[in-house]
Protein backbone atom coordinates (compact mmCIF):
# COMPACT_ATOMS: atom_id res chain seq x y z
CA UNK A 1 0.00 0.00 0.00
CA UNK A 2 2.80 2.44 0.91
CA UNK A 3 4.47 1.78 -2.43
CA UNK A 4 1.18 2.47 -4.23
CA UNK A 5 0.69 5.72 -2.30
CA UNK A 6 4.23 6.88 -3.08
CA UNK A 7 3.64 6.10 -6.74
CA UNK A 8 0.44 8.14 -6.83
CA UNK A 9 2.10 11.07 -5.06
CA UNK A 10 4.99 10.95 -7.56
CA UNK A 11 2.56 10.97 -10.48
CA UNK A 12 0.68 13.93 -9.04
CA UNK A 13 3.88 15.86 -8.47
CA UNK A 14 5.31 15.16 -11.92
CA UNK A 15 2.15 15.61 -13.97
CA UNK A 16 0.38 18.46 -12.20
CA UNK A 17 2.00 20.21 -9.24
CA UNK A 18 5.56 20.77 -10.48
CA UNK A 19 4.64 21.81 -14.06
CA UNK A 20 2.10 24.31 -12.74
CA UNK A 21 4.57 25.76 -10.25
CA UNK A 22 7.21 26.07 -12.98
CA UNK A 23 4.81 27.86 -15.34
CA UNK A 24 3.79 30.34 -12.64
CA UNK A 25 7.42 31.14 -11.88
CA UNK A 26 8.32 31.42 -15.58
CA UNK A 27 5.67 34.11 -16.03
CA UNK A 28 7.19 36.16 -13.21
CA UNK A 29 10.90 35.80 -14.05
CA UNK A 30 13.27 36.27 -16.94
CA UNK A 31 16.02 33.76 -17.65
CA UNK A 32 19.39 34.87 -16.30
CA UNK A 33 22.02 33.42 -18.61
CA UNK A 34 24.74 33.98 -16.00
CA UNK A 35 23.01 31.92 -13.31
CA UNK A 36 23.88 28.24 -12.93
CA UNK A 37 22.09 25.70 -10.71
CA UNK A 38 23.73 22.61 -9.24
CA UNK A 39 21.32 19.87 -8.20
CA UNK A 40 21.63 16.62 -6.27
CA UNK A 41 18.85 14.57 -4.68
CA UNK A 42 20.94 12.03 -2.77
CA UNK A 43 23.49 12.11 0.00
CA UNK A 44 22.70 15.57 1.34
CA UNK A 45 25.60 17.23 -0.50
CA UNK A 46 26.96 17.78 -3.96
CA UNK A 47 29.06 15.10 -5.58
CA UNK A 48 32.65 15.78 -6.60
CA UNK A 49 31.51 16.15 -10.24
CA UNK A 50 29.15 18.96 -9.28
CA UNK A 51 31.50 20.60 -6.78
CA UNK A 52 34.35 20.79 -9.27
CA UNK A 53 32.09 22.03 -12.05
CA UNK A 54 30.60 24.65 -9.74
CA UNK A 55 34.08 25.94 -8.98
CA UNK A 56 34.81 26.23 -12.72
CA UNK A 57 31.60 28.18 -13.28
CA UNK A 58 32.34 30.51 -10.37
CA UNK A 59 35.84 31.18 -11.72
CA UNK A 60 34.20 32.08 -15.05
CA UNK A 61 32.02 34.67 -13.30
CA UNK A 62 28.72 32.80 -13.08
CA UNK A 63 26.33 33.16 -10.15
CA UNK A 64 25.69 29.71 -8.70
CA UNK A 65 22.92 28.25 -6.58
CA UNK A 66 22.87 24.81 -4.99
CA UNK A 67 20.04 22.35 -4.30
CA UNK A 68 21.49 19.39 -2.42
CA UNK A 69 18.97 18.43 0.27
CA UNK A 70 18.18 14.78 0.87
CA UNK A 71 14.57 14.91 -0.35
CA UNK A 72 13.56 11.53 1.12
CA UNK A 73 14.21 12.84 4.64
CA UNK A 74 11.90 15.87 4.35
CA UNK A 75 8.40 16.27 5.71
CA UNK A 76 5.72 16.93 3.05
CA UNK A 77 5.66 20.62 4.04
CA UNK A 78 9.45 20.93 3.83
CA UNK A 79 9.48 19.13 0.51
CA UNK A 80 6.87 21.43 -1.02
CA UNK A 81 8.69 24.59 0.10
CA UNK A 82 11.97 23.21 -1.22
CA UNK A 83 10.51 22.23 -4.61
CA UNK A 84 8.65 25.52 -4.96
CA UNK A 85 11.93 27.37 -4.43
CA UNK A 86 13.61 25.02 -6.90
CA UNK A 87 11.05 25.56 -9.67
CA UNK A 88 11.51 29.31 -9.29
CA UNK A 89 15.26 29.07 -9.74
CA UNK A 90 14.91 26.45 -12.49
CA UNK A 91 12.54 28.69 -14.44
CA UNK A 92 15.04 31.56 -14.37
CA UNK A 93 18.49 29.92 -14.68
CA UNK A 94 20.61 29.81 -17.80
CA UNK A 95 22.31 26.48 -17.02
CA UNK A 96 21.42 23.58 -14.73
CA UNK A 97 23.88 20.82 -13.84
CA UNK A 98 22.96 17.47 -12.28
CA UNK A 99 24.66 14.08 -12.17
CA UNK A 100 21.78 11.65 -11.67
CA UNK A 101 18.02 11.50 -12.10
CA UNK A 102 15.97 14.28 -10.48
CA UNK A 103 12.23 14.21 -11.06
CA UNK A 104 11.56 18.01 -10.89
CA UNK A 105 14.07 18.65 -13.68
CA UNK A 106 12.25 16.25 -15.98
CA UNK A 107 8.66 16.96 -14.94
CA UNK A 108 8.63 20.57 -16.15
CA UNK A 109 8.82 21.37 -19.85
CA UNK A 110 11.72 23.78 -19.55
CA UNK A 111 12.23 27.09 -21.31
CA UNK A 112 14.49 26.79 -24.38
CA UNK A 113 16.87 29.43 -23.00
CA UNK A 114 17.77 27.09 -20.11
CA UNK A 115 20.33 24.37 -20.80
CA UNK A 116 20.30 21.16 -18.73
CA UNK A 117 23.67 19.41 -18.50
CA UNK A 118 23.69 15.87 -17.16
CA UNK A 119 27.16 15.15 -15.72
CA UNK A 120 26.33 11.47 -15.40
CA UNK A 121 28.01 10.12 -12.27
CA UNK A 122 29.44 6.87 -13.64
CA UNK A 123 32.21 6.28 -16.13
CA UNK A 124 33.31 3.25 -18.07
CA UNK A 125 31.06 0.37 -19.06
CA UNK A 126 29.55 -2.17 -16.68
CA UNK A 127 25.91 -2.69 -15.57
CA UNK A 128 22.92 -1.70 -17.69
CA UNK A 129 21.16 1.54 -16.81
CA UNK A 130 18.20 3.77 -17.62
CA UNK A 131 15.68 2.39 -20.11
CA UNK A 132 17.99 -0.56 -20.86
CA UNK A 133 16.90 -2.13 -17.56
CA UNK A 134 13.49 -2.58 -16.01
CA UNK A 135 14.52 -1.10 -12.66
CA UNK A 136 16.06 2.38 -12.99
CA UNK A 137 13.19 4.24 -14.62
CA UNK A 138 10.31 1.89 -13.86
CA UNK A 139 7.07 3.85 -13.88
CA UNK A 140 8.49 6.86 -15.73
CA UNK A 141 7.47 7.66 -19.31
CA UNK A 142 9.95 7.45 -22.16
CA UNK A 143 10.36 11.22 -22.18
CA UNK A 144 11.76 11.40 -18.67
CA UNK A 145 15.09 12.69 -20.01
CA UNK A 146 13.57 15.03 -22.62
CA UNK A 147 15.03 18.17 -20.99
CA UNK A 148 18.65 17.05 -21.23
CA UNK A 149 20.61 19.18 -23.69
CA UNK A 150 23.93 17.45 -23.07
CA UNK A 151 25.14 14.30 -21.30
CA UNK A 152 28.86 13.99 -20.63
CA UNK A 153 30.49 10.55 -20.88
CA UNK A 154 33.96 9.22 -20.20
CA UNK A 155 34.95 7.97 -23.67
CA UNK A 156 33.74 8.23 -27.30
CA UNK A 157 32.71 4.56 -27.43
CA UNK A 158 30.11 5.20 -24.71
CA UNK A 159 28.14 8.03 -26.34
CA UNK A 160 25.79 5.73 -28.26
CA UNK A 161 25.31 3.47 -25.22
CA UNK A 162 24.24 6.39 -23.02
CA UNK A 163 21.96 7.83 -25.70
CA UNK A 164 20.14 4.52 -26.02
CA UNK A 165 19.95 3.98 -22.26
CA UNK A 166 18.60 7.47 -21.57
CA UNK A 167 16.35 7.72 -24.62
CA UNK A 168 18.28 10.65 -26.10
CA UNK A 169 18.56 11.94 -29.62
CA UNK A 170 21.79 11.11 -31.42
CA UNK A 171 24.52 13.64 -30.64
CA UNK A 172 23.34 14.61 -27.17
CA UNK A 173 25.95 12.49 -25.38
CA UNK A 174 29.49 13.77 -25.78
CA UNK A 175 32.81 12.40 -24.59
CA UNK A 176 33.91 15.40 -22.54
CA UNK A 177 35.02 13.44 -19.48
CA UNK A 178 34.04 13.46 -15.80
CA UNK A 179 35.09 16.52 -13.75
CA UNK A 180 35.91 14.51 -10.61
CA UNK A 181 38.63 12.59 -12.45
CA UNK A 182 40.67 15.76 -13.00
CA UNK A 183 42.01 15.30 -9.45
CA UNK A 184 43.47 11.89 -10.25
CA UNK A 185 46.21 13.46 -12.33
CA UNK A 186 47.54 15.44 -9.36
CA UNK A 187 50.26 13.76 -7.32
CA UNK A 188 49.59 16.28 -4.57
CA UNK A 189 45.93 15.26 -4.34
CA UNK A 190 46.81 11.57 -4.16
CA UNK A 191 49.42 12.14 -1.47
CA UNK A 192 46.90 14.16 0.53
CA UNK A 193 44.42 11.25 0.50
CA UNK A 194 47.11 8.80 1.61
CA UNK A 195 48.09 11.09 4.46
CA UNK A 196 44.45 11.57 5.53
CA UNK A 197 43.86 7.83 5.45
CA UNK A 198 46.94 7.11 7.55
CA UNK A 199 45.79 9.65 10.14
CA UNK A 200 42.26 8.23 10.28
CA UNK A 201 43.26 4.56 10.20
CA UNK A 202 46.32 4.11 12.36
CA UNK A 203 45.33 0.46 12.77
CA UNK A 204 46.13 -0.03 9.05
CA UNK A 205 49.85 0.70 9.51
CA UNK A 206 51.90 -2.14 8.05
CA UNK A 207 48.92 -3.76 6.31
CA UNK A 208 47.70 -3.79 2.74
CA UNK A 209 44.60 -1.63 2.28
CA UNK A 210 41.46 -2.58 0.35
CA UNK A 211 38.31 -0.50 -0.12
CA UNK A 212 35.03 -2.39 -0.39
CA UNK A 213 32.73 -0.15 -2.46
CA UNK A 214 29.65 -2.08 -3.57
CA UNK A 215 26.79 -0.76 -5.65
CA UNK A 216 23.31 -2.02 -4.80
CA UNK A 217 20.97 -4.73 -6.03
CA UNK A 218 17.22 -4.44 -6.47
CA UNK A 219 15.14 -1.32 -6.93
CA UNK A 220 16.32 2.04 -5.52
CA UNK A 221 13.36 2.05 -3.14
CA UNK A 222 14.46 -1.21 -1.50
CA UNK A 223 18.21 -1.54 -2.15
CA UNK A 224 20.28 -4.49 -0.99
CA UNK A 225 23.96 -5.42 -0.81
CA UNK A 226 24.12 -9.24 -0.97
CA UNK A 227 27.86 -9.26 -0.27
CA UNK A 228 27.76 -7.45 3.08
CA UNK A 229 27.89 -10.50 5.37
CA UNK A 230 30.52 -12.18 3.21
CA UNK A 231 32.82 -9.15 3.28
CA UNK A 232 32.59 -9.12 7.08
CA UNK A 233 33.86 -12.70 7.11
CA UNK A 234 36.73 -11.74 4.82
CA UNK A 235 37.65 -8.76 7.04
CA UNK A 236 37.75 -10.99 10.10
CA UNK A 237 39.81 -13.75 8.46
CA UNK A 238 42.43 -11.39 6.98
CA UNK A 239 42.51 -8.68 9.65
CA UNK A 240 46.22 -9.25 10.42
CA UNK A 241 47.26 -8.77 6.78
CA UNK A 242 44.58 -6.54 5.27
CA UNK A 243 42.69 -3.45 6.38
CA UNK A 244 39.39 -3.60 4.49
CA UNK A 245 37.50 -0.31 4.67
CA UNK A 246 33.82 -0.21 3.73
CA UNK A 247 32.45 2.60 1.56
CA UNK A 248 28.92 1.63 0.46
CA UNK A 249 26.57 3.17 -2.09
CA UNK A 250 24.66 6.17 -0.65
CA UNK A 251 21.38 4.23 -0.81
CA UNK A 252 22.72 1.41 1.40
CA UNK A 253 24.63 3.33 4.08
CA UNK A 254 22.17 2.22 6.76
CA UNK A 255 23.18 -1.40 6.10
CA UNK A 256 26.80 -0.68 7.10
CA UNK A 257 27.16 0.90 10.56
CA UNK A 258 30.90 0.17 10.37
CA UNK A 259 31.39 2.18 7.16
CA UNK A 260 34.06 4.83 6.65
CA UNK A 261 32.45 8.23 7.31
CA UNK A 262 35.23 10.73 6.68
CA UNK A 263 36.42 10.05 3.13
CA UNK A 264 34.62 9.56 -0.18
CA UNK A 265 35.11 6.34 -2.14
CA UNK A 266 37.38 7.92 -4.75
CA UNK A 267 39.52 9.45 -2.00
CA UNK A 268 39.83 6.07 -0.30
CA UNK A 269 40.74 4.41 -3.60
CA UNK A 270 43.61 6.86 -4.06
CA UNK A 271 45.04 5.67 -0.74
CA UNK A 272 44.41 1.94 -1.29
CA UNK A 273 46.25 -1.05 -2.72
CA UNK A 274 43.02 -2.56 -4.03
CA UNK A 275 39.38 -1.70 -4.66
CA UNK A 276 36.75 -4.42 -4.22
CA UNK A 277 33.31 -3.90 -5.74
CA UNK A 278 30.42 -5.80 -7.25
CA UNK A 279 28.86 -3.68 -10.00
CA UNK A 280 29.96 -0.12 -9.24
CA UNK A 281 31.56 1.96 -11.97
CA UNK A 282 33.97 3.29 -9.34
CA UNK A 283 36.07 0.37 -10.59
CA UNK A 284 37.05 2.57 -13.53
CA UNK A 285 37.98 5.47 -11.25
CA UNK A 286 40.32 3.10 -9.42
CA UNK A 287 41.84 1.80 -12.64
CA UNK A 288 42.40 5.37 -13.84
CA UNK A 289 44.48 5.83 -10.66
CA UNK A 290 46.39 2.59 -11.41
CA UNK A 291 44.67 0.85 -8.48
CA UNK A 292 43.77 -2.83 -9.14
CA UNK A 293 40.17 -4.01 -8.84
CA UNK A 294 38.62 -7.26 -7.62
CA UNK A 295 34.96 -8.13 -8.10
CA UNK A 296 32.97 -9.86 -5.37
CA UNK A 297 29.53 -10.73 -6.78
CA UNK A 298 27.63 -13.37 -4.78
CA UNK A 299 24.36 -12.65 -6.63
CA UNK A 300 25.74 -12.33 -10.14
CA UNK A 301 23.51 -14.98 -11.73
CA UNK A 302 20.38 -13.20 -10.51
CA UNK A 303 21.85 -9.81 -11.43
CA UNK A 304 22.60 -10.94 -14.98
CA UNK A 305 18.99 -12.03 -15.46
CA UNK A 306 17.27 -9.06 -13.79
CA UNK A 307 19.46 -6.12 -14.84
CA UNK A 308 22.19 -7.37 -17.13
CA UNK A 309 25.54 -5.96 -18.19
CA UNK A 310 27.07 -4.07 -21.05
CA UNK A 311 30.39 -5.55 -19.95
CA UNK A 312 30.37 -8.50 -17.57
CA UNK A 313 32.62 -8.16 -14.47
CA UNK A 314 34.12 -11.57 -15.17
CA UNK A 315 35.62 -10.12 -18.38
CA UNK A 316 37.44 -7.29 -16.60
CA UNK A 317 41.09 -7.77 -15.55
CA UNK A 318 41.43 -8.55 -11.84
CA UNK A 319 40.11 -11.13 -9.43
CA UNK A 320 36.51 -12.35 -9.54
CA UNK A 321 34.77 -14.11 -6.64
CA UNK A 322 31.28 -15.35 -5.84
CA UNK A 323 32.00 -16.53 -2.29
CA UNK A 324 33.97 -15.19 0.69
CA UNK A 325 36.34 -18.15 0.37
CA UNK A 326 37.12 -17.31 -3.25
CA UNK A 327 37.78 -13.68 -2.34
CA UNK A 328 40.08 -14.73 0.51
CA UNK A 329 42.04 -16.91 -1.91
CA UNK A 330 42.39 -14.00 -4.35
CA UNK A 331 43.69 -11.69 -1.62
CA UNK A 332 46.08 -14.27 -0.13
CA UNK A 333 47.47 -15.47 -3.47
CA UNK A 334 48.21 -12.05 -4.94
CA UNK A 335 45.89 -12.69 -7.89
CA UNK A 336 44.33 -9.27 -7.18
CA UNK A 337 47.51 -7.43 -8.20
CA UNK A 338 46.61 -6.92 -11.86
CA UNK A 339 49.48 -5.79 -14.11
CA UNK A 340 49.25 -2.03 -14.64
CA UNK A 341 49.35 -2.31 -18.42
CA UNK A 342 46.04 -4.21 -18.33
CA UNK A 343 44.45 -1.46 -16.23
CA UNK A 344 45.71 1.13 -18.70
CA UNK A 345 44.27 -0.81 -21.64
CA UNK A 346 40.84 -0.65 -19.96
CA UNK A 347 41.03 3.05 -19.21
CA UNK A 348 42.38 3.85 -22.68
CA UNK A 349 39.18 2.39 -24.11
CA UNK A 350 36.53 3.36 -21.56
CA UNK A 351 37.95 6.46 -19.81
CA UNK A 352 39.98 8.12 -22.57
CA UNK A 353 38.24 11.51 -22.21
CA UNK A 354 39.19 11.67 -18.52
CA UNK A 355 42.58 13.30 -19.00
CA UNK A 356 42.75 15.94 -16.28
CA UNK A 357 40.95 18.60 -18.37
CA UNK A 358 37.32 17.44 -18.18
CA UNK A 359 35.92 20.40 -16.20
CA UNK A 360 37.66 22.94 -18.46
CA UNK A 361 36.41 21.15 -21.57
CA UNK A 362 32.82 21.06 -20.28
CA UNK A 363 33.00 24.74 -19.34
CA UNK A 364 34.10 25.69 -22.84
CA UNK A 365 31.52 23.42 -24.51
CA UNK A 366 28.63 24.81 -22.43
CA UNK A 367 29.58 28.51 -22.19
CA UNK A 368 32.20 29.11 -24.87
CA UNK A 369 34.56 30.33 -22.13
CA UNK A 370 38.07 28.93 -21.79
CA UNK A 371 39.09 28.00 -18.26
CA UNK A 372 41.42 30.46 -16.57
Amino acid sequence: MNKWIRGMVKKGMSRVILPRSYKREAKKRNVDGRKALFVSAHGGRLSANLLIMRREMQKAGFKTKTFDREVDSMTPQELWRYLKRFTGEYASCGILFLDSYFLPVSACRKRPETKVIQLWHSGGLLKKMGYDTGEDLAGFPRGFTRNYDLVTVSAPCLAGVWEHALGLESGKAEALGLPRTDRYFSAGWKNKQKKRFAELHKEASGKKVAVYAPSFSGAPGSPETPGREGIRKVRERLRDEWEIVISPHPLTKSLFPERERNMETEELAAAADLLITDYSSVAYDAMLMDVPVAFYCPDIETYRKKRGFYLDPECIPGGFAKTPEELIRILESGEWNTPREKLREMTAKYMSSCDGRSAARILERVTGIRSK
